[in-house]
């Protein structure tokens, strides 16, 4: 039980910060077109994808806390706050790089990427030179990589 514990811990932590980073951004997207659009909600106006979003938010929830019931349950006491919070750390930085991306929409990619570098550099090289947990430096790297992603596929937010 203990050698299954010890591949486990990790992979899950792991886990936690790629899925669980990936399903608390896109919550906080969801939640955040819903406050957004809230006035034209309330004035009676209809809105297509408002009636769906009920649903995404219950659905990406309840996965939020399977994953972090998994994380409390699979990942050793000494990993299990830093696994949490790396993935918590995940939605403001991805939220910085989207805001990135719209600020500076209409801009070379090379442009954006290079601001966006500016964030992600300097987290990666603290991450590195004091040593954090490792879940820390593949959050940053995940963010990193996905805003990159997201950029080269030209995915419209």
């Amino acid at each position: 039980m203990q050698a299954f514990r010890t591949v486990m811990s990790p992979l899950m932590a792991s886990v936690a910060v790629l899925a669980g980073g990936f399903v608390l951004f896109n919550l906080a997207f969801v939640l955040y077109a819903l406050v957004v659009s809230l006035p034209q909600i309330l004035s009676g106006e209809t809105i297509e994808w408002v009636a769906s979003a009920l649903p995404v938010i219950l659905g990406t929830t309840g996965l939020s806390l399977l994953i972090g019931l998994a994380v409390w349950y699979l990942v050793d006491k000494r990993l299990r706050k830093d696994a949490i919070l790396a993935s918590l750390l995940t939605v403001p930085l991805m939220a910085i790089l989207v805001f990135i991306g719209i600020v500076l929409y209409g801009q070379s990619d090379v442009v954006i990427a290079a601001i966006g570098a500016l964030v992600i550099l300097p987290l990666l090289a603290y991450c590195l030179w004091k040593k954090v947990p490792w879940v820390y430096t593949l959050a940053v790297l995940y963010v990193g990589i996905l805003g990159v992603v997201i950029m080269v596929f030209d995915v419209q937010i």
